[in-house]
């Protein structure tokens, strides 16, 4: 996984500060001249910042992409131990752990992976399915 550190990041925070210094300028200037040079160079921060902008968005959103496929491996290598771990307990006691399909993503749902439905004693599937929300043609 790549470093948190991002140089767009820090150049656009950077600027920030500079551009606050530069307002701070501003307000204590007595010289007109002085002033007018300094919101000149608070236009020019503004037009950089904003250039930097979509950069920062993309690594932003490639980031959390990063993230969120490293979380989905690693709840599916969970879900393997734990189905390994059940499938397991199931050859102990004598008997294989119930496996079909689920009706609306046509996934495999497994005993020793998925829960059970209070309701309706179903397996629920990962995509939330079960018999509850089964539609019945009339």
């Amino acid at each position: 996984m790549a470093s948190d550190f991002n140089p767009i990041e820090g150049e656009y925070y950077s600027l920030l500060r500079e551009r606050e210094d530069w307002i701070r300028k501003i307000e204590q200037s007595r010289d007109q001249v002085w002033g007018n040079q300094c919101q000149s160079k608070v236009r020019q921060i503004d037009a950089k910042l904003a250039s930097l902008k979509p950069a920062i968005e993309a690594e932003k959103q490639r980031r959390a992409a990063e993230r969120a496929e490293k979380w989905a491996h690693e709840i599916r290598e969970a879900g393997e131990m734990a189905a390994e771990k059940d499938t397991d307990f199931f050859r102990r006691h004598g008997r294989h752990p119930y496996k079909n399909y689920c009706y609306q993503c046509k996934k495999d749902v497994n005993e020793a992976i998925h829960h059970k439905c209070d309701k309706c004693g179903w397996l629920i599937c990962k995509c939330g399915s079960c018999r509850c929300n089964m539609q019945f043609a009339p």
